[in-house]
């Protein structure tokens, strides 16, 4: 999930909510909806029931152990059930350029918890008791950075939400406090099966132009759930401008190849969001990787 910019490879373009971006994904690529849900873990629980016309479906979501002291549970079929009492709106398909969903889909969820479309009602947003608001909050105010803003970043960092904390921290270093990255590092080493902020922190990393975290992406690509995988896609054209660089373990950073296998994932929704990057790009070697990895 991107930032309002078709220029991926322009700082601070490729961010995103993790539970924001599934959401998105499963509504506006209109495939499988039910495989994957979202929501997030609050301080008291309730059920999370959407309903739409003629049908009821319940949206749930794997979020960070650490998160709101609970942690996920992982069903048979690798859907992840947490119960959440933070609204969700319906997520209706957008006739937009995919770049433009984050932002979009983000202000969706806070609208339909009662926020408005600036930045002061960001800010407001930011103290939530919901994580998912609070991540959707801070990847707004991150895509408009203000000075001011700074002690609104500096509170994320210390927020039990890590994508809170590695948006935080992406913020304050875009404001020139690099003493941030540590927590992005830290959170982009961990372990994106049970970590979903591991990815998007290695992709924050990557619009900093540090490669050091592929492994991480490498590594969520092959995982077997195919949610995590969504999310590790969702964050890939963060290191198209890094391809050919080495990773600190020796690994060349590989992007295309990601995408070629993300073509013919089994999960028809990693290839639908793989599909819709590339063509958005229209790059030479963008178009090279649809002509020679399409599955028909």
């Amino acid at each position: 999930m991107f930032l309002a910019s078709k220029a991926w490879m322009h700082r601070g373009v490729c961010l995103g909510c993790c539970f924001v971006v599934l959401l998105a994904a499963c509504r506006s690529t209109e495939i499988n909806q039910d495989s994957i849900t979202a929501s997030e873990t609050p301080l008291e629980e309730s059920n999370v029931t959407k309903t739409t016309p003629g049908s009821t479906e319940s949206q749930t979501h794997k979020t960070d152990s650490t998160s709101e002291g609970s942690t996920p549970e992982v069903e048979g079929d690798g859907t992840v059930s947490i119960e959440s009492s933070v609204e969700l709106p319906a997520f209706e398909p957008l006739n937009l350029p995919y770049s433009e969903w984050g932002a979009h889909r983000s202000q969706e969820l806070l609208t339909a918890n009662g926020f408005g479309a600036t930045a002061n009602e960001w800010r407001r947003a930011a103290d939530h008791s919901s994580g998912l608001v609070r991540e959707a909050a801070i990847y707004l105010l991150v895509g408009q950075l203000q000075p001011g803003d700074e002690v609104v970043f500096r509170k994320g960092l210390e927020d039990i939400d890590e994508s809170v904390q590695a948006l935080s921290a992406y913020g304050l270093i875009r404001l020139g406090d690099d003493s941030a990255k540590s927590t992005l590092q830290q959170i982009a080493q961990q372990d994106p099966d049970v970590f979903l902020s591991a990815p998007l922190a290695a992709s924050l990393l990557a619009e900093l132009g540090d490669p050091s975290a592929f492994d991480t992406m490498v590594l969520a690509m092959t995982n077997q759930y195919g949610y995590v995988r969504l999310i590790a896609m969702q964050y890939m054209p963060s290191f198209i401008p890094l391809h050919g660089q080495a990773t600190p373990s020796g690994q060349e950073v590989d992007v295309w190849s990601l995408y070629c296998q993300a073509l013919g994932d089994e999960d028809g929704q990693v290839s639908a969001v793989a599909q819709m990057q590339l063509e958005e790009l229209d790059s030479p070697e963008a178009i090279a990787v649809l002509r020679d990895c399409s599955v028909p």
